[in-house]
């Protein structure tokens, strides 16, 4: 499936709602489709802990450069494990009990993990904004859990993508920023709040107890 011009793997389980409202993130979202590298939505995530609760142990990491190699006979990267593929290696009771991350965009140098909230989904309240927020922050740690590798590889960002949203900013501002979560609205001129401070701290803080080195540089591909 294509939307502004950008090929979306698994593009083709969205509705009419997803597809606009991720359509109007990148016609509104500044950004260089040379620095987009996958788009694949309905990512299954969170299978270290089903592993976990079930003393069992599996092997989800894997390497960006894995994630973004061609697959045989297509020009669309191999992408991350959908659920047919998480059911084939771990039986249906993994899939059962992990949670989908709407979307995720691997760029140059960022990994962007989005929860959209299309105009039927539309935050109306306080509440609402952060019921979202807190989908956010899980998808992104349950994320960093699964493919470790991938998340010292680029800077993970999480964004609330919210369609018509109607709450006021200045109440949501301190916490989203404080937790590195931005809000985006594609109806409202584009990100109304811009913040992903943490997880750069929390990824430097993993690779410094594991003595790896950390070059650090600004993000400009969004």
């Amino acid at each position: 499936m294509k939307t502004a011009n950008i090929t979306v793997v698994g593009g083709d389980t969205l509705n009419e709602n997803e597809r606009r409202a991720l359509g109007g993130f990148f016609v509104e979202a500044p950004h260089s489709e040379r620095a987009l590298k996958l788009v694949q939505v309905e990512v299954p995530v969170g299978c270290q802990r089903v592993a976990e609760a079930f003393d069992d142990s599996i092997e989800t990491d894997r390497s960006l450069s894995d994630i973004l190699s061609r697959r045989s006979q297509s020009d669309n990267p191999e992408g991350f494990p959908d659920e047919k593929e998480l059911a084939r290696r771990y039986g249906s009771r993994m899939v059962s009990y992990t949670a989908k991350i709407d979307a995720i965009i691997v760029t140059t140098e960022t990994i962007w993990v989005i929860e959209v909230k299309t105009r039927k989904q539309c935050i109306e309240g306080i509440h609402d904004a952060y019921e979202g927020f807190g989908q956010v922050l899980m998808n992104c740690d349950r994320f960093a859990e699964d493919y470790p590798t991938v998340a010292q590889e680029r800077e993970v960002k999480g964004i609330l993508l919210a369609e018509d949203s109607e709450v006021d900013t200045e109440l949501l501002s301190p916490s989203f920023e404080r937790c590195g979560v931005s809000v985006f609205d594609p109806r409202r001129g584009g990100f109304l709040i811009r913040s992903w401070t943490l997880w750069r701290v929390r990824l430097v803080h993993q690779i410094w107890l594991s003595g790896q080195p950390y070059a650090s540089a600004e993000s400009s591909d969004f």
